[in-house]
């Protein structure tokens, strides 16, 4: 864990670092599944859709079970 900052500048230093090393770490993953998507299209459109289905019957359910309350 770092320590705390001693003053203003060396708090926004940190921060600049932190920010660098997220960008980093996100352009690592964007490419990670970028790849993925490149080797394997058919599984990640399975999954999506079976995302979609999902959620497609949780929200039918609420509504249809809001509907028959009126």
């Amino acid at each position: 864990m770092p320590s705390k900052p001693k003053n203003i500048s060396e708090a926004l230093e940190e921060l600049e670092n932190f920010k660098n090393n997220a960008h980093e770490e996100i352009k690592r993953t964007k490419v990670k599944v970028e790849d993925q998507l490149q080797e394997n299209p058919w599984a990640t459109l399975g999954l999506v859709g079976l995302v979609c289905f999902v959620l497609g019957m949780i929200f039918a359910g609420r509504f249809s079970s809001s509907r028959k309350s009126d």
